[in-house]
């Protein structure tokens, strides 16, 4: 489901891991680019709400990455 862009190498040295409230999801993502992925698609999964903290890197991450409802109105205020 990655595009070539988000191919990266597995790096031997580097486990990643997602947590949600803090239960770890899944701890052996062996790339930064899986677990981005995984930690997005969580929070549709889920129905989460973007952090405020964070919300627009995630909603920059939502429109230009993932490309989901990417000319809507922008689902946080700023």
């Amino acid at each position: 489901m990655y595009s070539s862009v988000w191919r990266e190498p597995t790096d031997n040295r580097c486990i990643y891991m997602v947590a949600v409230d803090q239960m770890i999801m899944n701890d052996h993502l062996l790339s930064f680019t899986e677990a981005l992925y995984l930690m997005f698609s969580l929070y549709y999964i889920l129905n989460i709400s973007y952090p405020v903290e964070l919300g627009a890197t995630l909603e920059f991450l939502q429109r230009c990455i993932f490309r989901i409802n990417p000319h809507k109105d922008a689902a946080i205020q700023m």
